[in-house]
Order: structure tokens, then C-alpha cells, then sequence
């Protein structure tokens, strides 16, 4: 019975999704852009379905997700920023000046660089414990999920419960 229970809701989706983007099961894909919580995929299925709707697609396709994709990310930083307000009220600053246009993938020493401009200014208005050593600002942006840690090659996450010793990375992503 389960076996028919998620055929059931496989063959749901595939009347919405392609089964597939990019060689990977469409499902899978968008998954791997959220949080992992079902607010994150529920706000990313609307915007593909409305990025469908606006070019009156019947169906969500490839394009309608690659065109949602930014549009998701903006989302989830204000998103982000708004659920730590309290605990890390930096956060807006740091994402628009250190991350803002930034390449997917940063070393640390390429993140030093960019925060080495703000850190002064930052550390008047909310104490250096936040940013002295860089490794605690790293371990905050891991902790809430902004960002990846690359641990050979392969990119761990909190939200996956996926633990790394922040000092010993040298890329994030």
C-alpha cells in the first residue's frame, strides 16, 4: 500500500513539475534549494507557479524554475534576516555589502577582504564579539544557514545536520 500511496504523489507532482531538471529529479532539485522546512518549498513552488502563470504555461517548466530561482533567494535573505533580527541584528548590513553580488563559492580569505571595509563600523554598533575571530561571524552564518561550509568538495549545510569545524574550512558557499 505505501507503494501506491507514493506513486499517488508522485504522479500529483509530475502533473505540476517536470520530472526532471538538469538530470536530477525535479523534486529533488527544488529540495536542494531550501532550508529543508515545507514553508521554504511551498514559497519556491508558488513562485514557479507563478513564473508559469505570468507566460500561461499549463505546466511548471525548466525556464519557470530557473526564472523563480532568484526571485526565491531574495526571498529567503530577507526571510533569513527577519528570523535572526533579534539574535543577529548585523545581518541586513553584512548580506548587502559583504555577500551582495558576490560568486557562489568564497574562501575565507576573499570573505576577510570584503568584511574588512564594514567590520569597523559593525563592531562600534554591536560589540566585536560577533566578529573577532572571523571564525565566530562563519560559525553564525553556518549555524543559520546562509552558508555552506566545503568540506572536500562537497558542501555541508546545518539544516542538514551536517557538522563541520568551522577554523578548518577554507571555502564556503
Amino acid at each position: 500500500p505505501q507503494g501506491t500511496a507514493q506513486s499517488s504523489i508522485d504522479s500529483i507532482w509530475q502533473t505540476f513539475f517536470p520530472l526532471h531538471i538538469k538530470s536530477q529529479n525535479s523534486f529533488d532539485f527544488l529540495l536542494d534549494y531550501t532550508f529543508m522546512r515545507p514553508r521554504d518549498l511551498i514559497q519556491l513552488c508558488n513562485l514557479c507557479r507563478d513564473k508559469a502563470q505570468n507566460k500561461q504555461h499549463t505546466k511548471i517548466v525548466a525556464d519557470d524554475i530557473d526564472e523563480a530561482l532568484p526571485d526565491y533567494s531574495k526571498w529567503k535573505l530577507q526571510d533569513l534576516s527577519e528570523e535572526y533580527r533579534i539574535q543577529y541584528p548585523f545581518l541586513d548590513a553584512l548580506f548587502l555589502t559583504v555577500f551582495y553580488n558576490t560568486l557562489q563559492r568564497l574562501d575565507r580569505r576573499a570573505i576577510q577582504i570584503s568584511f574588512g571595509p564594514i567590520k569597523p563600523q559593525l563592531t562600534i554598533s554591536y560589540g566585536s564579539n560577533y566578529f573577532e575571530p572571523l571564525d565566530r561571524l562563519l560559525q553564525c552564518l553556518y549555524s543559520i544557514g546562509f552558508l555552506g561550509a566545503v568540506d572536500k568538495e562537497i558542501v555541508r549545510y546545518s539544516f542538514r545536520g551536517q557538522k563541520v569545524i568551522i577554523p578548518y574550512v577554507s571555502q564556503f558557499e
